[in-house]
């Protein structure tokens, strides 16, 4: 009787279903580290976008106050707007920016807004200010502070 070489039918079934669960675990670990750093880079964006905002308050640009409305409607995707003028409703509105979408506010809670003020004659905020984000694909939170002096951080949880 001769030997013949070459792979069993159970052998074949085998190497297949370990494929199978490495390729389903590595699929999943690299969507939630895609999401991660969608949120990472979504909420980067809002502060440097912050910042930006300070500097042209600053500056005086367009000889007017300058702010950022963020909209966290109850029927929607959150966005948030820059703008100038005397308050956001009078004001004009220069640049709108959709949140990502597995990102979303939880402060500004559902249905809110909430503005940050940079004065013209400083550029300095209002008054300070914290945003919180989630992300619904890895469940990561982050936070956005401005405070009172216009320092602009971020942290991640």
């Amino acid at each position: 009787m001769k030997r013949k070489s070459g792979f069993t039918l159970i052998e074949f079934l085998v190497v297949i279903a370990i494929t199978s669960v490495l390729v389903t675990v590595s699929g999943s670990s690299y969507f939630g580290l895609r999401s991660r750093v969608a949120f990472e880079n979504q909420i980067s964006e809002i502060a440097a976008d912050l910042k930006w905002t300070m500097s042209r308050s600053l500056a005086q640009e367009s000889n007017d106050q300058w702010g950022v409305r963020f909209s966290n409607p109850s029927g929607g995707a959150g966005y948030y707007e820059i703008w100038h003028g005397t308050s956001y409703a009078s004001g004009t509105v220069v640049g709108r920016t959709d949140l990502h979408g597995s990102v979303a506010f939880s402060d500004p809670v559902t249905g809110a807004t909430k503005d940050i003020v940079f004065l013209k004659s400083t550029g300095l905020p209002m008054s300070s200010a914290s945003l919180v984000l989630y992300s619904t694909g890895s469940g990561a939170t982050g936070t956005i502070d401005v405070n009172s002096q216009g320092r602009v951080d971020y942290t991640f949880d």
